[in-house]
């Protein structure tokens, strides 16, 4: 799917605010339209897919789902996993550390 201005501005805007949380995203995002209407992204060869649906939800979303998709290309962990999920809640403790001074 050819991006629209609204894709460009809300990708460009999304990744701001990502890399003012301090994650380095450089991966490049394509727009597209998936079989099942449920997925909002995936990573896929180096690029991050988002869905037309994810653009339907609020800016949040897009957020959410690009930097979901960025954890799987930057620390190769599967969808669904243990892993993935070891990686999104140490995430969340480092940044409230780091956030409140108080070091575990």
């Amino acid at each position: 799917v050819d991006k629209t201005p609204r894709h460009i501005a809300t990708i460009e805007q999304s990744k701001s605010f990502l890399q003012q949380s301090g994650i380095e995203f450089d991966y490049p995002i394509d727009v597209c339209v998936f079989e099942d209407g449920s997925i909002l992204g995936k990573a896929e060869n180096g690029r991050i897919l988002l869905s037309e649906e994810c653009f339907q939800k609020k800016k949040k979303k897009v957020v959410e789902t690009m930097f979901e998709e960025y954890a799987h290309l930057k620390y190769m962990v599967p969808d669904n996993s243990r892993e993935m999920q070891d990686l999104l809640i140490n995430h969340l403790i480092s940044a409230k550390k780091k956030k409140t001074k108080v070091y575990l």
